[in-house]
């Protein structure tokens, strides 16, 4: 589902709201055997990132029943709880040598920001409304919304003017604004905020 970006945001009883992170957009395919990070455009990214497909291992018991699993979500490397640093996650993309981004990895580790359910137990959920992926997510994830540190669940709101209030006090990249009966549609335009209008009032049409 490819973004545009728009300068009003859509409102009403249909839509609900989740902070953008400015990263890599990858799909993670986890399986009993395997987990591979792949890139919007179909690079590999396993092996750029290997303190993710370390935490899915750790978490690996966690999650067992729904495996095969597939995500999808925004690879980013966090300020803090709202802010990534795109600098960062665009330097880590370009090594090549293993050891520098195993020092990268532990200086300044990624996290996958998942904000989508595209499979659960090897069965596509592509074919479901939003609102009840995303409530097949959060069961994934759990009481915390994360799976050790690396792995967290974005979670969504109906409150547009609340979420933009807490992005333009921590300098947020923006948010974006998805219909609750909406299918997974590769290519299908979503609506996102503009970061260049954070700190203007929030609109609507």
């Amino acid at each position: 589902m490819q973004p545009i970006m728009c300068e009003t945001i859509p409102s009403g009883e249909t839509w609900v709201y989740e902070v953008k992170y400015d990263g890599f957009r990858c799909v993670l395919t986890w399986t009993n055997d395997s987990v591979q990070l792949t890139s919007r455009n179909g690079t590999d990214l396993s092996g750029k990132f290997p303190e993710i497909i370390d935490a899915c291992r750790s978490e690996q018991s966690h999650v067992q029943s729904y495996l095969p699993l597939e995500l999808d979500g925004e690879l980013a490397i966090l300020n803090h709880t709202y802010q990534a640093n795109f600098a960062l996650i665009q330097k880590r993309s370009r090594l090549q040598d293993t050891e520098k981004i195993n020092e990268q990895a532990a200086a300044h580790p990624a996290s996958f920001m998942v904000f989508d359910l595209l499979a659960s137990a090897g069965s596509s959920r592509q074919g479901q409304p939003f609102a009840q992926r995303k409530h097949e997510l959060a069961l994934v994830f759990g009481n915390t919304n994360q799976l050790g540190e690396r792995l967290q669940y974005i979670a969504c709101t109906t409150d547009a003017h609340a979420l933009w209030q807490t992005l333009v006090t921590s300098k947020g990249e923006g948010l974006v604004a998805k219909q609750r009966d909406s299918l997974y549609q590769p290519g299908k335009n979503i609506m996102i905020g503009l970061k260049s209008k954070i700190g203007e009032p929030l609109r609507h049409f």
